[in-house]
Formats: structure tokens, C-alpha cells, sequence
């Protein structure tokens, strides 16, 4: 190269400036610059006029000024950020190569001039710019803004610019200089990032169950509006907020301790209990930590209102607590009501035999009185435990209050004055009548008592219809029609604690010897046994009130089991067989029967009773039998005896029966119940209606 420019020189004389590399006697590259006029000599021969420059400084530096804006150039690239430069006395634009990558243009040809800048820019985007490129020409202020472009194929993205004015030294703004940068993919990200959240607040506003989020000084980062509302909040805007501030109540003691743990990577689950204006809510709360890298970040908190399940769970503690009682109950009944029957049908004998001392009479009344009151408190022990014998049949709640009012009023005294509201248009329901009256006096004397023998008692009664499951209070009610019977009374109130336990069994507030215990338990019982609920509301010092659900059914004809006792015959001489396993029992039960000219073959179980029976099939006319019995029931021993004469009448005997021999039809027209304790007159007219009925 550099031969063939000297050589080039000397043909047609022509100046001769080269650029080139030598190497000094120190062996250092050096850059020189060679300047020289060619002159033709006699001889023909070349001879050069000129200098020689050591330009190595000159050089270097325009090397490192390529390699600067190389890297320049290599920067903007990788960051997307291109520059550009506007003459404002030409017109003239400059850009970088990122900024041409940016729109899709050429390098190799000039960008756009600036009066068609307008297309790069979307019409919004550039009235911004061409208003910010004003102001800040006047102000020399720079401006930044987020624009969106329009490339060369059409297609739109978003840039950063930022730009500022160039002054010459009088301060005058000769031209504007500037920035880009691409975010098309950033803005693509917070739309995604926006949609998202969107997507996500829709989401945990649907749901049920509160979320949040708090950071490692136990801010709220998140919430939804069902965290709020789970625990009574009533200003929703939390986030930023310390939990510290939003939950004082429960904080110290549950929420840091849990939320501490959990920032050391454990996921935990607890329960806590909050007082708000609308009761006590009972939450289960789950932390999830959030990791970053090796550490956690923050802690996603899931939040559920399990108030209903709680009070679901111990309804149904409640329930198998009273129903291990209740068969306790029954279990006492049974055997209690055996040494009643013993006790009044014996006193009953002695009775008779007697009526000429009247000092006797007077003691063995005595005895009778407290039979029956013994009783009447078996009867409420199997009320209560659902084992006695129930006659349920279409009622009218009105016309049983009616027909009650005497007795309630008799029953509370004179001081308390009762007032009745009675609804129209109320159903039937499907009770039996002598445990609904039993509902109404219970709920009245236990008024008396509250109001201290003086005060106002409210009896009413609506019909009400619930469209889908409810709660009432603790109480859950099933979709349906409902007779509804409110029993209102001005006394003393009962607080929260003693209401928590009012149906139990045998829990008094009452003096010792005052009361039972088995009031309102019977009460309860009676209600939930016919399908219904009940459920209290009371305020110390201004009353209480009680309403009873009763569902709500038609009128239908049901046959009636009961056998007519009018003008009955007081002996026969027909053959019975009786069967009880105490010997007591069916002693006093042979002695009334035979008393009355009855025929009676003993037996004390069922096997021995199948046995007698199997020998003469057709001897007997009446099988009177316990039900409840070691080995072979009464009730089985019934169904062999119809397979060998299936005509034959059953009337059962015992201190309480299941329900669940009733629902299986057990008792039809062949079949007969008396409940112990009874009198011999009540046995002896049982026995003969029961026959007259066959004939």
C-alpha cells in the first residue's frame, strides 16, 4: 500500500500524503504523516519535497474515540436506549443506531425530518411531546415522559424520553438533544401485572374467606374486603397499616406470636376468638410464608369464618351429651316406674280393702300423692330422653292454648297477669297433645319463677316461612313453613353464661329443693323430638323470651290408636297370658286381673311365654307383655305369637318404648299401650276396652 502510492506519486506527479505505521529503534510503533510534493529530475529520476509528522498522539486518540463510541453504540443497544440531536435553525435531525432499531428504520439513510415526526407518535402521545419539546425550549427546563410510539411496519410500543435544550454561549437555545429508551416490554409487564391484580382483587372479593399479606414489621401489604368484614372491621382501607393498630384486642396475645413464628419459615395454624359489634367470631387462621431466596419476605394469611361450624360442633356436643343422658334417663325411668306400678297398684289394693280406717285411708293417700308425683318426674326424665310413648297427631297450636288457658293461669298464681296475641291463618303441626300443653306450662312456670310470682306473661303465636337454610342465634333452621310460639315474660333475665346451659339436664339456678333441672331440658326435648327448634333471647333485668318452631303441616287424617274407656266393663272372663321379668310387677298385675275374673297364665320372660303359648295356640284372647325384657323383647314376642294366631290382641306395658318400634308400625289396631306407673283401675279398663274392641 504504501509502495504503490509512492509508486503512483512518481508516474504522474501528484502530491504524495500517506498515513502510515513505522517501528523506532526502541521497537515502539509510531503513526507518521508524510506530506510531499514530487519532483522529475534531468536524470529522470523522482525527487520529493515535503515533511514527515509523528501523528501517534492524534491517532490513539481517534482510536480510543471509535472504541468509546463503539462501546457507546454497543450500550445502547443492550439497553435499548437510543440518543438523537435536533438543529433547530436547520431542521436537521440525528439519530443514533439503537434509536433507528427502535422504529424499523435504515441507518442507512437519515430518519424522519421533524416535521414528519408526528407520525412516529400516536396522536395523544404527541401532543404531549411536541408541548414538553416547547416548554422546555422556552425554559430550558428538560422534561421526561413515557410515550407510545408507532414504528415504521405500523406496530405500536412505548418509549422513554427524556430530552433537554442546547444553549450556545449567549444562551441562546440552538437545538434540542435527548434520550429514548424502548419499555415496550416494562408496559407490557405492568399491563399484565395490572390485569392480574385485577383479576386477583375480583377473585378475593368473590370468595369467603379473608386474605391478607403483611411484611416483616407486620404492615398489611394486602386485604381483601372479607377479611374485613369476617372480624368486624369497619374502615376497609388497611393496607399500610400495622396489625398492631387494626387488631389491639387480639394482637399481643395471638397474632404476633403466630405471625413471628411463621416469618421463621413455618407454615401455622391457630385459632383465635374477636368481640365484634355483630357478636363473637370465631376464625382459623393459616400463615404461608413467602420465601426470597433464604429468607421470607412477607406472610400470606388465610383467614375463615368458622363461627357456625364451632357452634355446630357444640350443638352437637350438646346433643350426644344429652342423648347419653337421656338414655341414662330412660334406663332410671324404666326401672323407677317398675317400682311405682308396685307401689300405687299395691296402695291401691290396700285401698280397698281399707275404706273402714280412715287413719289407714289417710296414710295410703298420702302414699298415692307421692306415687304420682314420683310419677310426673319419671314422665319428665323420659320427655327429655324421648323414650316415653308418644300419640302425635294434627294439633292446632290455638286451640290448645285456649283450652290451656285456665290451667297456665292457675298454674302462675293471680299476680301474673297473662296476655294473649294469637296469629291467624296458622297451620297444624304434628305433636302429641298432652307434651305440647306440658311445653306451654313449663315455659309458664318457669316465667313465674323469673318474675317472682308477679308480672306480665305474653303467650303469641305467628306463622313464619324460611326460603333457605337459617340461623337463628345458635339455632339452625331448615327451609319451611313454621308455626311459630313466642313465650314472653318480664322478669329478671338470664345472663349469657347461665343461657349457655339452660337446656341441660337437671341445671338449676332454682334454691336446692326448688327444682329439677328438668324444665326447659324437657322443654328442648319435646321441641327437637317433633322436628322443631327453640331458641332464647334475654336481657338481665328486662325478660326473657322464647321461640318455638314448630313445622308447619297439613291436615291429614290420621287413624287413631285410642280405644274409647266410656261405659267400659270392669272384668271378663277371658284367658290372658301375661309375661313381665319382675316378679313384683307381674305379681300385682296376675292379682288385679284375676281379681277382675280374668283368667292369667304367668310367665317371666319371652321364651317361657312362646313356650305356654305353642302348647295351646288358641287359648288365649289377650297377650299382656313388658317390652322391655332380657333376651327376647316384648316386642319380638309379639310378632312369633301372630305368626302362630294372627288375630290375637297385644297390649304392652313399660316404664318408657322406643321411637323406633312406633315408626315401624308396630302399633296398629292389634296393638295396645300403657305406660307404667298405672293404677289397677287404669289396667283393668285397658284390659277390657282392648277386648271389647275384638268382638
Amino acid at each position: 500500500s504504501l509502495l504503490a502510492s509512492i509508486q503512483k506519486s512518481a508516474e504522474d506527479l501528484s502530491p504524495w500524503n500517506h498515513e502510515f505505521q513505522v517501528r523506532d529503534s526502541s521497537g515502539k510503533e509510531r503513526w507518521l504523516f508524510a506530506n510531499s510534493v514530487p519532483e522529475r529530475e534531468s536524470d529522470g529520476s523522482t525527487l520529493w519535497h515535503g515533511y514527515l509528522a509523528d501523528i501517534s498522539e492524534r491517532k490513539h486518540a481517534e482510536q480510543a474515540l471509535r472504541r468509546s463510541r463503539s462501546d457507546l453504540t454497543e450500550a445502547q443497544r443492550l439497553a435499548h436506549i437510543g440518543s438523537w440531536y435536533l438543529d433547530i435553525a436547520s431542521g436537521e435531525v440525528t439519530w443514533s443506531d439503537e434509536l433507528y432499531r427502535m422504529y424499523g428504520f435504515s441507518p442507512d439513510f437519515p430518519p424522519p425530518p421533524y416535521d414528519q415526526h408526528s407520525k412516529l407518535f400516536t396522536p395523544e402521545a404527541w401532543m404531549r411531546l411536541s408541548t414538553a419539546l416547547t416548554s422546555s425550549r422556552d425554559t430550558g427546563l428538560p422534561y421526561e415522559l413515557e410515550l407510545e410510539m408507532v414504528r415504521q411496519d405500523g406496530g405500536r410500543g412505548w418509549i422513554w424520553v427524556r430530552g433537554e435544550a442546547v444553549l450556545n454561549v449567549a444562551g441562546a437555545t440552538i437545538g434540542m438533544r435527548g434520550v429514548a429508551q424502548d419499555i415496550t416490554e416494562r408496559k407490557r409487564a405492568e399491563a399484565a401485572l395490572c390485569e392480574s391484580e385485577t383479576r386477583l382483587r375480583i377473585v378475593t372479593g368473590c370468595v369467603r374467606v379473608g386474605l391478607v399479606a403483611a411484611d416483616r414489621e407486620h404492615r398489611y401489604t394486602f386485604s381483601n374486603d372479607a377479611y374485613c368484614a369476617i372480624l368486624g372491621l369497619e374502615n376497609r382501607s388497611i393496607v399500610g397499616q400495622r396489625i398492631a393498630d387494626v387488631l389491639p384486642d387480639v394482637y399481643e396475645a395471638r397474632v404476633r406470636p403466630k405471625l413471628d413464628h411463621a416469618f421463621t419459615g413455618e407454615r401455622v395454624e391457630y385459632e383465635f376468638q374477636r368481640q365484634t359489634s355483630c357478636g363473637t367470631v370465631h376464625c382459623v387462621v393459616n400463615y404461608e410464608p413467602v420465601m426470597e431466596g433464604d429468607s421470607v419476605s412477607s406472610v400470606v394469611a388465610v383467614v375463615m369464618d368458622v363461627t357456625a361450624q364451632r357452634s355446630i360442633e357444640e350443638q352437637l356436643r350438646q346433643s350426644q351429651k344429652m342423648e347419653t343422658i337421656g338414655q341414662l334417663a330412660g334406663g332410671v325411668a324404666h326401672d323407677f316406674n317398675n317400682l311405682l306400678t308396685i307401689i300405687s297398684g299395691n296402695t291401691d289394693l290396700l285401698l280397698m280393702t281399707c275404706a273402714d280406717s280412715p287413719q289407714v285411708v289417710g296414710v295410703l293417700h298420702e302414699i298415692q300423692s307421692a306415687g304420682r308425683r314420683a310419677a310426673e318426674l319419671t314422665q319428665k326424665l323420659l320427655a327429655f330422653s324421648r323414650q316415653q310413648f308418644r300419640s302425635p297427631e294434627s294439633l292446632d297450636i290455638n286451640s290448645i292454648i285456649v283450652e290451656t288457658q285456665t290451667l297456665l293461669q292457675r298454674s302462675v298464681g293471680k299476680r301474673v297477669a297473662i296476655s294473649y296475641s294469637l296469629g291467624e291463618k296458622l297451620s297444624h303441626v304434628w305433636m302429641d297433645r298432652s307434651e305440647l300443653t306440658q311445653v306451654l306450662l313449663n315455659l309458664a312456670i318457669n316465667a313465674r319463677d323469673a318474675m317472682g310470682n308477679e308480672g306480665q306473661l305474653k303467650i303469641e303465636t305467628q306463622r313464619v316461612e324460611f326460603f333457605h337454610s337459617d340461623a337463628i342465634g345458635n339455632v339452625e333452621i331448615e327451609p319451611g313453613a313454621y308455626n311459630l310460639l313466642i313465650v314472653s315474660d318480664s322478669g329478671c333475665g338470664i345472663t349469657e353464661h347461665v343461657q349457655a346451659r339452660i337446656f341441660e339436664p337437671f341445671f338449676t339456678t332454682k334454691p336446692v329443693g326448688m327444682g329439677t333441672g328438668l324444665g326447659l331440658s324437657t322443654v328442648h326435648g319435646i321441641v327437637t323430638g317433633s322436628g322443631g327448634a327453640i331458641h332464647v333471647t334475654s336481657v338481665v333485668g328486662a325478660g326473657t323470651t322464647f321461640r318455638i318452631y314448630l313445622p308447619d303441616i297439613a291436615k291429614p287424617e290420621h287413624p287413631s290408636n285410642a280405644f274409647t274407656k266410656s261405659q267400659l266393663p270392669q272384668g271378663g272372663s277371658e284367658t290372658l297370658l301375661l309375661v313381665d321379668d319382675d316378679d313384683s310387677v307381674r305379681r300385682l298385675s296376675r292379682i288385679i286381673l284375676t281379681d277382675h275374673g280374668y283368667e292369667v297364665i304367668e310367665a317371666s320372660d319371652g321364651f317361657e311365654a312362646l313356650r305356654i303359648f305353642r302348647e295351646v295356640p288358641h287359648r288365649f284372647q289377650l297377650l299382656v307383655t313388658d317390652v322391655k325384657m332380657p333376651e327376647m323383647s316384648g316386642t319380638s314376642l309379639a310378632k312369633e305369637i301372630r305368626t302362630l294366631q294372627p288375630g290375637i290382641r297385644v297390649l304392652f306395658t313399660s316404664g318408657f318404648i322406643d321411637e323406633t318400634e312406633t315408626r315401624n308400625g308396630l302399633f296398629d289396631r292389634h296393638f295396645s299401650f300403657l305406660q307404667k306407673p298405672f293404677t289397677p283401675r287404669e289396667l283393668a279398663e285397658k284390659v277390657r276396652s282392648i277386648l271389647d274392641a275384638a268382638q
